[in-house]
């Protein structure tokens, strides 16, 4: 209890107190984005959504190319990318600009084989744009540049 008394002197003899302190902001609550694997679409749900409740907003149609939506990630633009895994074969990751809806063509195809996507199942996008796409069926990792398409 001495020791604690003296290091609330301490502090207050430094000019620390409560008042002069600054607490973390609250995070703004975000909409929740859902992977629909079995009908290839993307729902987006209210923030704080729960329940029975219908999307805001629904990614579906031929036009996205979206196949086994398994993971999602929203950059801080509000891009939507989603890794598609086709059932373990190569599989692609798209990108739908933020408010996407309907049967919106993604802004962003990677595909092919040159892209060593083997089965991508996870993915992110860190503050400078570059991709990390993780390969369940390839064990391995692939990094694209800001702005591959």
């Amino acid at each position: 209890m001495k020791r604690l008394t003296l290091l609330a002197l301490a502090l207050l003899a430094a000019g620390c107190s409560a008042s002069n302190t600054t607490s973390p902001s609250t995070p703004t609550p975000q909409q929740i984005y859902v992977g629909n694997v079995g009908n290839n679409s993307i729902s987006v749900f209210a923030a704080g959504s729960t329940g029975n409740v219908a999307p805001t907003s629904t990614i579906t149609g031929a036009a996205t190319l979206i196949n086994e939506p398994y993971y999602l990630w929203v950059d801080s633009t509000g891009k939507i990318w989603s890794s598609n895994w086709s059932s373990g074969g190569a599989g692609s990751v798209t990108a739908y600009s933020a408010g996407s809806t309907g049967n919106a063509a993604p802004v962003v195809n990677l595909t092919g084989a040159a892209t060593n996507l083997v089965g991508p199942c996870g993915i992110y996008v860190d503050a400078t744009g570059k991709l990390y796409e993780a390969n369940c069926d390839g064990a391995s990792v692939a990094v694209f540049a800001a702005g591959a398409k």
